[in-house]
Protein backbone atom coordinates (compact mmCIF):
# COMPACT_ATOMS: atom_id res chain seq x y z
CA UNK A 1 0.00 0.00 0.00
CA UNK A 2 1.07 3.46 -0.81
CA UNK A 3 0.23 6.62 1.57
CA UNK A 4 -0.09 9.41 -1.07
CA UNK A 5 1.17 11.95 1.28
CA UNK A 6 4.28 9.88 1.40
CA UNK A 7 4.88 10.34 -3.01
CA UNK A 8 3.80 13.81 -3.05
CA UNK A 9 6.72 15.97 -4.14
CA UNK A 10 8.74 12.57 -5.84
CA UNK A 11 10.29 13.60 -9.75
CA UNK A 12 8.89 12.29 -12.54
CA UNK A 13 11.08 10.19 -14.99
CA UNK A 14 10.45 9.27 -18.49
CA UNK A 15 11.28 5.31 -19.14
CA UNK A 16 12.79 6.31 -22.41
CA UNK A 17 15.35 8.57 -19.54
CA UNK A 18 14.06 11.54 -21.71
CA UNK A 19 13.50 14.84 -19.80
CA UNK A 20 11.63 14.75 -16.66
CA UNK A 21 7.99 16.64 -16.73
CA UNK A 22 8.40 17.33 -13.17
CA UNK A 23 7.56 16.74 -9.67
CA UNK A 24 4.02 15.11 -8.20
CA UNK A 25 2.01 17.92 -6.96
CA UNK A 26 -1.51 16.36 -6.70
CA UNK A 27 -3.52 12.70 -7.17
CA UNK A 28 -6.86 12.93 -8.56
CA UNK A 29 -9.02 10.26 -7.14
CA UNK A 30 -12.25 8.91 -8.24
CA UNK A 31 -14.46 9.03 -5.01
CA UNK A 32 -17.42 6.97 -6.46
CA UNK A 33 -14.70 4.02 -8.10
CA UNK A 34 -12.72 4.36 -5.02
CA UNK A 35 -9.76 4.61 -7.47
CA UNK A 36 -6.52 6.90 -7.90
CA UNK A 37 -7.40 8.23 -11.26
CA UNK A 38 -4.47 10.56 -12.05
CA UNK A 39 -0.98 12.46 -11.40
CA UNK A 40 -0.20 15.74 -11.59
CA UNK A 41 3.21 17.06 -12.68
CA UNK A 42 4.44 20.20 -11.83
CA UNK A 43 7.75 22.19 -13.22
CA UNK A 44 8.98 25.57 -12.33
CA UNK A 45 10.89 27.38 -14.46
CA UNK A 46 10.14 30.71 -16.17
CA UNK A 47 6.45 29.59 -16.29
CA UNK A 48 4.69 26.55 -14.84
CA UNK A 49 4.03 23.78 -16.65
CA UNK A 50 1.25 21.21 -15.67
CA UNK A 51 0.91 17.69 -16.97
CA UNK A 52 -1.73 15.31 -15.96
CA UNK A 53 -0.75 11.40 -16.22
CA UNK A 54 -3.86 8.67 -16.34
CA UNK A 55 -2.75 5.97 -13.39
CA UNK A 56 -2.09 3.42 -16.68
CA UNK A 57 0.72 6.02 -17.75
CA UNK A 58 2.53 4.98 -14.45
CA UNK A 59 5.40 2.32 -14.92
CA UNK A 60 6.32 2.26 -11.18
CA UNK A 61 5.40 3.82 -8.07
CA UNK A 62 9.21 4.00 -6.41
CA UNK A 63 10.19 5.43 -3.02
CA UNK A 64 12.22 7.94 -5.02
CA UNK A 65 10.12 8.66 -7.94
CA UNK A 66 7.49 7.74 -10.39
CA UNK A 67 8.37 5.77 -13.53
CA UNK A 68 6.43 7.04 -16.68
CA UNK A 69 5.66 4.72 -19.65
CA UNK A 70 4.77 7.26 -22.19
CA UNK A 71 4.61 11.37 -22.69
CA UNK A 72 1.00 12.49 -22.98
CA UNK A 73 -0.05 13.26 -26.21
CA UNK A 74 -1.94 16.32 -25.63
CA UNK A 75 -1.55 17.69 -21.76
CA UNK A 76 -4.44 20.09 -21.55
CA UNK A 77 -7.34 17.37 -23.00
CA UNK A 78 -5.76 15.01 -20.25
CA UNK A 79 -6.23 17.86 -17.97
CA UNK A 80 -10.36 18.28 -18.92
CA UNK A 81 -10.71 14.67 -18.95
CA UNK A 82 -10.20 14.22 -15.25
CA UNK A 83 -11.74 17.66 -14.61
CA UNK A 84 -15.32 16.91 -16.37
CA UNK A 85 -15.62 13.97 -14.72
CA UNK A 86 -18.33 15.76 -12.53
CA UNK A 87 -18.18 15.84 -8.63
CA UNK A 88 -16.61 12.21 -8.42
CA UNK A 89 -13.23 13.28 -9.08
CA UNK A 90 -11.36 15.11 -6.16
CA UNK A 91 -8.13 16.35 -5.54
CA UNK A 92 -5.92 15.05 -2.97
CA UNK A 93 -4.71 18.46 -2.05
CA UNK A 94 -8.49 19.90 -1.65
CA UNK A 95 -9.37 16.98 0.76
CA UNK A 96 -5.59 17.69 2.45
CA UNK A 97 -6.65 21.31 2.70
CA UNK A 98 -10.33 20.63 4.26
CA UNK A 99 -11.81 22.34 0.93
CA UNK A 100 -13.38 19.52 0.87
CA UNK A 101 -14.03 17.32 3.47
CA UNK A 102 -14.94 13.65 3.87
CA UNK A 103 -16.80 12.24 7.39
CA UNK A 104 -16.37 8.55 8.13
CA UNK A 105 -19.23 7.14 10.39
CA UNK A 106 -19.79 3.37 11.45
CA UNK A 107 -22.81 1.86 10.41
CA UNK A 108 -23.81 2.84 14.19
CA UNK A 109 -23.93 6.12 13.39
CA UNK A 110 -20.12 6.80 15.27
CA UNK A 111 -18.32 9.42 14.24
CA UNK A 112 -15.08 8.14 13.21
CA UNK A 113 -13.14 11.36 12.13
CA UNK A 114 -12.57 12.68 8.78
CA UNK A 115 -10.61 11.65 5.91
CA UNK A 116 -6.89 12.90 5.80
CA UNK A 117 -5.00 10.40 3.75
CA UNK A 118 -5.71 7.85 1.61
CA UNK A 119 -3.68 4.45 0.46
CA UNK A 120 -4.06 2.87 -2.45
CA UNK A 121 -2.54 -0.32 -4.62
CA UNK A 122 0.55 0.70 -6.58
CA UNK A 123 -0.76 -1.73 -8.96
CA UNK A 124 -4.56 -1.47 -9.10
CA UNK A 125 -4.94 1.93 -8.21
CA UNK A 126 -8.03 0.87 -5.82
CA UNK A 127 -8.27 2.55 -2.73
CA UNK A 128 -7.87 0.18 0.50
CA UNK A 129 -7.82 2.48 3.67
CA UNK A 130 -7.85 5.96 4.35
CA UNK A 131 -6.23 7.90 7.39
CA UNK A 132 -8.31 9.62 10.05
CA UNK A 133 -8.30 12.37 11.75
CA UNK A 134 -10.27 13.70 15.14
CA UNK A 135 -8.52 17.03 15.07
CA UNK A 136 -5.45 18.51 16.26
CA UNK A 137 -5.70 17.47 19.60
CA UNK A 138 -6.73 14.28 19.56
CA UNK A 139 -4.22 13.48 16.87
CA UNK A 140 -1.83 14.97 19.24
CA UNK A 141 -2.54 12.53 22.20
CA UNK A 142 -4.37 9.51 20.84
CA UNK A 143 -2.53 9.27 17.21
CA UNK A 144 -4.73 9.34 13.99
CA UNK A 145 -6.14 5.87 13.05
CA UNK A 146 -5.99 3.66 9.73
CA UNK A 147 -9.38 2.26 8.62
CA UNK A 148 -9.11 -0.48 5.91
CA UNK A 149 -12.09 -0.78 3.45
CA UNK A 150 -13.27 -3.97 4.20
CA UNK A 151 -16.72 -5.87 4.45
CA UNK A 152 -19.11 -3.68 3.38
CA UNK A 153 -18.95 0.47 3.21
CA UNK A 154 -20.89 2.59 1.27
CA UNK A 155 -19.52 6.22 0.07
CA UNK A 156 -21.38 9.21 -0.94
CA UNK A 157 -20.25 12.81 -1.75
CA UNK A 158 -19.07 13.96 1.62
CA UNK A 159 -19.51 10.65 3.79
CA UNK A 160 -18.46 7.37 4.06
CA UNK A 161 -20.08 4.16 6.19
CA UNK A 162 -17.91 1.48 7.00
CA UNK A 163 -18.66 -1.65 8.62
CA UNK A 164 -18.57 -2.94 11.92
CA UNK A 165 -15.59 -5.65 9.95
CA UNK A 166 -13.60 -2.38 9.42
CA UNK A 167 -14.08 -0.48 12.82
CA UNK A 168 -12.56 -3.79 14.69
CA UNK A 169 -10.00 -3.55 12.06
CA UNK A 170 -9.12 -0.21 12.29
CA UNK A 171 -5.65 0.49 14.03
CA UNK A 172 -4.13 3.75 15.29
CA UNK A 173 -0.85 5.53 14.18
CA UNK A 174 1.48 6.38 17.04
CA UNK A 175 4.30 9.35 16.60
CA UNK A 176 8.10 7.34 17.52
CA UNK A 177 11.08 8.60 16.30
CA UNK A 178 9.13 11.28 14.66
CA UNK A 179 7.33 9.19 12.37
CA UNK A 180 4.13 8.06 12.28
CA UNK A 181 3.74 3.93 13.04
CA UNK A 182 1.02 1.41 13.11
CA UNK A 183 0.24 0.17 16.47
Amino acid sequence: MIKIRDILGLPFIYDDGSKSPGFLKDVIIDINEKQVKAFIAEKKGLRKIITTFGFDDIREIGAGALIVKKHPVYEENENKKYKENGNANKKFSDIDNRKYEIKVYSRNGDDLGFVKDVFFNAQTGHIEAFELSDGLIDDIIEGRKVIPLIGKYEFGEEIIVVGIDAVQEMTSLKRKNGRRTLE
